[in-house]
């Protein structure tokens, strides 16, 4: 959010408490990210992405 303020100040933020941008981004492009008995993981890339390895 700090990075958004400094390049574009006039960008509007809203923070929705217990929502993350990949959920909020999702909902704005009415994707479904899982339904019913589907699982939905979410592994971060920035730490040791050669760890990673297709579950």
């Amino acid at each position: 959010m700090r990075t958004i303020k400094e390049i574009a100040p006039d960008t509007p933020i809203e923070i929705v408490p217990g929502i993350t941008s990949y959920q909020a981004a999702a909902a704005a492009a009415g994707e479904i990210l899982a339904e019913a008995e589907e699982s939905f993981t979410l592994i971060s890339g920035a730490r040791c992405s050669s760890a990673i390895t297709l579950i």
